[in-house]
């Protein structure tokens, strides 16, 4: 029954598939004798069967293992990509927005020196990063248009070359200058499955801040994340992007392709 599942029907994880048809076929070549040699047999004919049994489980695992992965992101796939806007009072009479899309607010299981991993459930894993702008400084109109801003106004979770790092995988925050808006992560091919975007903001209820987004799908499921800030105010922007290992979760059936965006550009804007 475990190997009519999609989540087993792939090249992708060949290893574990065959660990599980392995386990299966010894299985049924010596299930006739398992329960006479239980009883009969001398102990060592007994302990060879207790390996087979630990084959048997370790090949349950493995299969529950996959299938749970595969009915995650199968609900990732299906699941609304509508972003969500929500304010309330911040400090000092200030008001907090926030906005949120996807797979959000998992459990924390482990924090590392920069990601987290969290779960949404048994067999329900992602990672999570996050970072913050520094504080921003709207210019004048007149100011602006004369001189080139000191800051960007675009928010970014993307991927980079490994070898910009010495060939190293590894997950990183963009280093150089105190104030980046960026978030790097290096040698792993990601899914986003979901964010959070949020600021405190001096002024009105609405219109509030206003953000714009490039991806029609919102970046759910694509392997990095934009966003176009409102810098019309005093404020720094607090971002959270939730993702899985995309070699982790290649199911064929459940066409997960490959989406290519155009590179953001990291520079300050004109």
């Amino acid at each position: 029954m475990y190997l009519k599942h999609p989540a087993l029907q792939t090249e992708h994880y060949t290893w574990d598939v065959n660990a599980v048809r392995s386990a299966i076929r010894a299985f049924e070549n010596k299930r006739k004798n398992l329960v006479r040699n239980l009883i009969l047999e001398p102990r060592p004919k007994r302990l060879q069967d207790t390996e087979l049994y630990t084959q048997v489980l370790d090949a349950k695992i493995k299969a529950e293992t996959l299938i749970r992965r595969h009915e995650f992101i199968a609900g990732v796939k299906g699941m609304s990509r509508k972003v969500s806007r929500s304010s309330n009072l911040g400090t000092k009479g200030s008001l907090m927005f926030s906005w949120e899309c996807g797979k959000v607010g998992g459990r924390l299981k482990k924090k590392w020196r920069n990601y987290s991993e969290v779960t949404f459930g048994p067999g329900y894993d992602a990672n999570e990063v996050e970072w913050e702008t520094p504080l921003v400084n709207p210019l004048n109109p007149v100011v602006k248009k004369l001189f080139q801003p000191k800051h960007p106004d675009q928010m970014n979770f993307i991927l980079i070359d490994p070898d910009e790092v010495n060939g190293k995988k590894c997950r990183r925050l963009g280093e150089g200058e105190d104030k980046f808006f960026n978030y790097r992560l290096s040698g792993y091919k990601v899914y986003v499955i979901g964010w959070t975007l949020s600021c405190t903001w001096d002024g009105k209820a609405e219109p509030g801040p206003v953000i714009q987004l490039d991806d029609g799908d919102n970046f759910i499921l694509s392997d990095r994340f934009s966003v176009r800030l409102d810098t019309s105010r005093r404020t720094s922007w607090h971002c959270r992007v939730t993702y899985v290992l995309q070699s982790r979760n290649q199911f064929p059936d459940l066409n997960l392709e490959e989406r290519n965006f155009a590179e953001p550009s990291l520079d300050v804007d004109i």
